[in-house]
Parts: structure tokens; sequence; C-alpha cells
């Protein structure tokens, strides 16, 4: 089989397949790297749409709560300033998870957030401006926020590749 090489036949066969072996393990690490840093970018985007959606979450229910002690102070748990600390406090907390999140994220994500942080300061400048019940302002605010949860939940389910 050999015979046209000589001696050094059998020596290319081997290296041969020294460079086959290698090339094999060298390209089979590149891959598993490669997955290994696809699976971790997957799971920190996966948190920043975690973190987003429950900051946002946490915003609704705090909305809920100050409506609830605007329109009926008797069964309302809490008084109506508390609710409101607890209302802005939970606005703090999603403009601080869009701020972590919003390099991880698709643009659309980002575009859906400027949309909502549009519209919520929007309805709190008219407010302002208008004089208007607290009730009115904090429903519109409760759509905005709704709208931009409903949005983002779609948009991390499209982005992380979940049905």
């Amino acid at each position: 089989m050999f015979d046209c090489l000589g001696a050094w036949g059998p020596v290319l066969s081997w290296v041969g397949t020294i460079l086959v072996v290698f090339s094999a393990a060298w390209a089979g690490a590149v891959f598993a790297l490669w997955r290994f840093k696809s699976a971790r970018w997957w799971e920190h985007k996966e948190k920043a749409y975690e973190s987003v959606i429950e900051a946002l979450h946490h915003m609704k229910m705090a909305l809920f709560r100050t409506i609830e002690a605007q329109s009926s102070p008797s069964i309302a748990r809490r008084g109506p300033e508390e609710t409101m600390k607890e209302m802005l406090e939970a606005d703090a907390v999603v403009n601080k998870a869009i701020d972590m999140s919003s390099f991880l994220m698709c643009p659309k994500a980002t575009e859906s957030f400027d949309r909502f942080q549009n519209m919520f300061n929007s309805i709190k400048a008219k407010a302002k401006a208008q004089g208007g019940k607290p009730i009115d302002v904090l429903n519109d605010l409760l759509d905005a926020v709704d709208r931009c949860l409903s949005e983002i939940k779609q948009i991390g389910k499209d982005d992380l590749g979940v049905k």
C-alpha cells in the first residue's frame, strides 16, 4: 500500500491520523464552547425579560391597590398616600429593570419600552396640566402598563423562541 512512499508511508499514515483526530477534537471543542455561550446568553436574556415582566406586574398590582384606595377607601387595606408611594416605588423599579435589561433584549422590546415610557410620562403630564381626578389618571396608567406587559410577554416569547 505504501510502496511508492518507501519508509515514510507508515509515518505519513500516522501523521494523517493524528491530524484528523486533533482537527475533530478542536472542532468539537469549538462547537461545545459555542453551544455553552449560546445557552448562557439565552439564560441572561430570559432573566432580563423575567425581571422586566416582574417589575411591570408589581407596578400593575400597585396601581390596582392605589385605584382601590382612591375609589373606596373604606375597604382598602392601605391609605391613598401609602398606595401612591408604593406605585411610585414600583415605577422606579420598572425604570431600573428596563435600563438594566435593555441591552440584552431585541430592538422590538426597547421600542415597546420607549412607547410605554412616553405614554406613561404623557399621562402624568396631562394629569398635572389638567388637574384631573387621580382615579382617571390611574386607570390610564393601568391601561399603559397592561399594554406594555402584554407586548413584552409576546416579544419575549418570540425573542427567546418559546411557544
